[in-house]
């Protein structure tokens, strides 16, 4: 079994979307959806290999994969030194030229 390491930013993508759907929508709406994209993690504890690797991510040097939740959200993680590392809560509604930038820092 491995362990399952959020990043910063990560933890504050889902601190966005929980406080998005708190006010677009209703505190159970956002619970719920937070609640789920945390709990889709649980899985990779046992099955680190098991999320699809992330096309976008394709030219860097770590193997970015992702669990989808909800047909909407991508949590992009990769392994690293027997963990899976969370990098990112992705929407896939957004422009996809973007997602390089927040996970590498690059346009």
């Amino acid at each position: 079994m491995v362990k399952v390491l959020w990043l910063d930013q990560a933890r504050e993508h889902v601190y966005d979307i929980y406080t998005y759907y708190c006010n677009h929508a209703s505190v159970r709406v956002a619970t719920d959806l937070k609640h789920e994209i945390l709990s889709s993690t649980k899985q990779l504890k046992m099955f680190p290999h098991n999320g699809a690797p992330e096309p976008l991510a394709a030219e860097s040097d770590k193997e970015y994969r992702y669990v989808l939740v909800r047909r909407t959200w991508k949590i992009i993680y990769y392994f690293e030194d027997n963990q899976c590392v969370v990098s990112c809560v992705w929407d896939t509604r957004n422009n996809p030229e973007l997602l390089p930038e927040i996970l590498f820092g690059e346009a």
